[in-house]
């Protein structure tokens, strides 16, 4: 399982066509009229390139945010897969993906500055990303 796409938004989804909708994607900076400050909505879209055999296993992903001096923020989330009931044969050169949607409501911000957000799977950190907090007037 190899991380192929990894994106913060406003608003994610992954319905059962096999597809990721994203609203508003590519979040790397929130701008705020004052600290502390509770956002609404962020979210994260990730897809993974995925093996036949890897889809025979579940696997369990983790999502942790972080301010500007480490601190753990009061938002995280896990999910796990399950197994499929059948796997589809693949197409000749077709790639198959795991698609990841997570949705956090109510963000607290309590500090500007650079954010950062880690992404694990089956307990590995394969991601990380830095968005920014700016309070503007």
């Amino acid at each position: 399982m190899r991380l192929d796409a990894f994106l913060l938004a406003d608003a994610v989804s992954t319905p059962p066509d096999g597809k990721v909708y994203i609203h508003g994607g590519g979040v790397s900076r929130v701008n705020v009229s004052v600290v502390p400050f509770v956002l609404p909505n962020l979210a994260l879209a990730a897809s993974f390139l995925i093996e036949e055999e890897e889809l025979r296993h579940e696997h369990e992903f983790a999502v942790a945010f972080f301010d500007p001096q480490g601190e753990r923020l009061a938002i995280s989330a896990t999910a796990q897969t399950g197994l499929p009931n059948e796997i589809v044969p693949l197409a000749e050169g077709e790639s198959r993906y795991l698609h990841l949607a997570l949705n956090f409501p109510a963000v607290p911000f309590n500090k500007a500055g650079a954010h950062r957000v880690e992404l694990s799977a089956d307990g590995e950190v394969v991601h990380t990303a830095t968005f920014a907090v700016v309070v503007i007037e």
